[in-house]
């Protein structure tokens, strides 16, 4: 009886391991490298906009702020993901492109209504002309 309670104690901690050591999940079929470890794990799109670059301290993190076509209020927040320095673009209106990620709960801040949030992984940045 000891010994089946110990192996079991074994495969439990492994598995505990196991599932510490994965990261941050691999649902998807493309690898998350681990500055994207803050985004979720749901690919939503790829996206190419423009919109105004801005620092938000309450996350601590650069957003893109894009307003949405054709709608009056609706705008798409997305939090920059890593630890990119876009002090350059501060306040700019610019033309991004990037992989667009759900948000996690805990890293959503708080927005008015109308704004959807999402995580960028941005790929190029350049200032709107």
């Amino acid at each position: 009886m000891k010994t089946t309670r110990n192996s079991y104690m074994t495969f439990v901690i492994l598995l505990l391991l196991a599932v510490g050591f994965a990261g941050c999940g691999d649902s998807s079929e493309e690898k998350i490298s681990s500055d994207e470890c803050e985004c979720g794990e749901q690919f939503i799109r790829n996206v190419e906009g423009s919109g105004t670059v801005s620092y938000n301290e309450v996350v601590g993190k650069w957003q893109i702020s894009s307003h949405v076509q054709g709608t009056y209020d609706t705008v798409y927040l997305y939090l920059v993901s890593g630890n990119k320095n876009l002090d350059e673009y501060n306040n700019l209106v610019v033309n991004f492109s990037g992989k667009v990620y759900s948000i996690q709960s805990e890293k959503m801040p708080v927005v008015s209504a109308g704004t959807e949030c999402f995580c960028l992984l941005l790929e190029t940045i350049t200032v709107k002309p």
